[in-house]
């Protein structure tokens, strides 16, 4: 099964067309666009959905990661205002999507997507390579020398003429600062007490990822909030401090950088439900004063709108906590009592979770798919604190019932659905209508193209026939 993408671009447009032959299906592909070359981080940014046989115009004002979404799989490409490029998807492996590309950079974006955009698959054999070193000196060379070898391949494929030198220059940067976010991390964790080493360490890996170079600036971004995050969190008494919390260090950034970073976190208190954090309405105003015009403004607007229409009266109506008067121990008991004879899909999660509350953000979308196949939605937190838990809820993002596991069930829960490995979240399951597991793993709401096609696999079986 063969699906082709053509693009044309000129003059800072593309030109889209998605032509799918027969036996792939007519599912859109829809295409996130960065803003000024930075992308998306929780806010809304641009995006078209092409559809087959339709020719699209996609705006492009400068290079950046572009995603797309493909039958459920997220391929993400390095593309420039010029470029034009063809991907040919297929289908092989079960429902494992592949994509190779042909025409400007060809050869680029295919070892880019190879490097797995472009975080190095080989990863953890360099981190274990460093865990057992004593010398942060020896930790920062070898990730620099892991950096310099994989920008090598581009270099040579530059040298060949096989990529153009912005191609090459784009993902070099982008390679620093991907393996930047590892290294300060790793920092983080083995050098936590001799800070004023680390500051020494992390400077001189920010000028070897050149940081001040306004080129390709959204693709300098996560090491460098990692780097002010460190060096300016805690101690300070700026305004900003009451309002931001522990995201302060944000108003020290580069302007650009410190532009998208608090739109970035404005965005995800609003919509994973954080609002133990920060108060993302305040600091919304902030931002409007502060950035009037700030190219990031009209996606936060557009990401804040339906969380604004949120109301206390609704999230009391809409969120409903399952109060037993006994705890449940088990699940087949949860089932039991409350989803006898109905098909339930089950979101297991927590507050803490970052990967949990990051797929929030499809939590309208999620509802309206399984209301359309009358499957219930339950979510069940393993968080300790029930204080934590409840304070998550009350961003009325998570409409539907909810239950938090007790230290019996969390035990059922590992029992069942980790038995072996350890408890892992997020996790989402499908339950039959007699409390059996339909699938114990299905797909994220965030590749909602194939939960649907899992949910419309399962309840079109057996006994719950819709």
């Amino acid at each position: 099964m063969l699906l082709i993408l053509g693009f044309s671009y000129a003059c800072c447009a593309t030109n889209v067309k998605v032509v799918m032959e027969k036996g792939l299906g007519n599912a859109a592909v829809r295409v996130g666009i960065p803003t000024s070359g930075f992308f998306y981080k929780w806010f809304v940014c641009k995006s078209v959905s092409i559809e087959s046989n339709v020719l699209r115009n996609l705006p492009v004002d400068s290079a950046g990661i572009f995603r797309f979404q493909i039958m459920g799989a997220n391929v993400d490409l390095l593309l420039f205002p010029t470029d034009t490029v063809i991907l040919f998807v297929s289908k092989a492996d079960g429902n494992k999507i592949y994509v190779e590309v042909e025409g400007s950079n060809a050869q680029g974006h295919n070892l880019f997507m190879e490097l797995d955009s472009p975080k190095p698959k080989k990863f953890l054999r360099v981190r274990s390579r460093v865990m057992n070193l004593t010398s942060v000196e020896g930790v920062c060379s070898i990730y620099e020398s892991y950096a310099d070898s994989l920008c090598n391949l581009f270099r040579e494929q530059y040298a060949k003429g096989q990529i153009t030198r912005e191609y090459y220059e784009a993902a070099c940067c982008y390679i620093k600062d991907d393996l930047g976010v590892c290294l300060i991390e790793l920092f983080n964790v083995k050098w936590a007490s001799n800070r004023a080493r680390r500051d020494s360490l992390y400077r001189h890996y920010l000028d070897f990822m050149d940081w001040q170079n306004p080129r390709f600036a959204g693709l300098r971004t996560e090491t460098i909030d990692w780097y002010y995050c460190f060096k300016y969190s805690g101690g300070d008494t700026e305004p900003e401090k009451l309002l931001l919390n522990v995201y302060t260090h944000q108003v020290m950034l580069p302007s650009i950088h410190q532009q998208y970073q608090t739109a970035s976190t404005i965005a995800f208190a609003a919509t994973h439900g954080s609002s133990d954090e920060i108060d993302w309405r305040r600091c919304h105003k902030y931002f409007i004063s502060k950035f009037p015009n700030s190219v990031f403004l009209e996606p936060l607007n557009k990401t804040l709108e339906p969380y604004y229409a949120i109301k206390e009266e609704d999230v009391k109506r809409e969120v409903v906590v399952l109060k037993p008067a006994i705890p449940y121990p088990t699940l087949s008991a949860l089932f039991a009592d409350k989803y006898k004879g109905k098909v339930v899909f089950v979101d297991f999660w927590a507050s803490w979770c970052g990967p949990c509350r990051s797929e929030f953000i499809h939590t309208k979308e999620l509802h309206a798919l399984l209301a359309k196949y009358s499957v219930e939605m339950l979510y069940i937190s393993i968080d300790e604190k029930e204080a934590a838990w409840l304070n998550a809820l009350k961003s009325g993002i998570l409409v539907g019932s909810h239950y938090r596991a007790n230290e019996q069930l969390y035990a059922d829960i590992d029992k069942t659905f980790f038995p072996d490995s350890n408890l892992g979240i997020p996790r989402y399951a499908l339950i039959g209508p007699s409390g059996e597991i339909l699938n114990p793993n299905m797909p994220r709401p965030s590749s909602m193209e194939t939960l649907e096609e899992e949910i419309k696999r399962l309840i079109n079986v057996g006994d719950y026939k819709k």
